[in-house]
């Protein structure tokens, strides 16, 4: 039996991306957050994000059962962050980045394992898992209900 939720019941927050905009979205997170009982879930059934709004998404999603505490987290991260935690472009780094690029005119598959990119975003990569508890959706992914993700495990 397919449980859907009626429409009425599916709040959806979507966060753009565009570097600095998702760092705004912390004060309309914040000014949301205060507005609702301190130790409050979060109220959106859907979150979804681009880029760096992915971030934020992820971020609010990990800590759905508390939305004051998901809004802090997500405010540590943005207030805390610099150029060298998000990727590295040091000499070896951006030719190799070119080298990948370019071979990549030639072989198909260049990038499938490794995103194809210049910049290494590695250090971006360390700093989520720092910051982000992705163990919490372990139960829903074996059941395969990402939609459940972290609010509820197999049925």
């Amino acid at each position: 039996m397919n449980q859907r939720q009626p429409a009425a019941d599916r709040t959806a927050l979507v966060l753009t991306g565009g570097g600095a905009r998702a760092a705004y979205q912390v004060g309309v997170l914040k000014a949301a957050a205060e507005l609702l009982p301190k130790r409050a879930q979060n109220p959106f059934s859907i979150i979804t994000g681009t880029s760096a709004g992915a971030i934020n998404a992820v971020a609010l999603g990990a800590s759905a059962n508390n939305f004051r505490l998901a809004v802090k987290k997500v405010e540590r991260i943005w207030g805390n962050l610099h150029v060298e935690q998000v990727y590295r472009a040091g000499y070896f780094d951006l030719l190799g980045g070119l080298w990948r690029l370019f071979a990549s005119l030639f072989h198909q598959g260049v990038g499938l394992r490794k995103p194809l990119a210049v910049l290494n975003s590695a250090p971006l990569a360390e700093l989520l898992s720092r910051v982000i508890d992705f163990d919490i959706w372990a139960p829903a992914r074996r059941c395969g209900r990402p939609r459940s993700w972290p609010r509820s495990g197999c049925p």
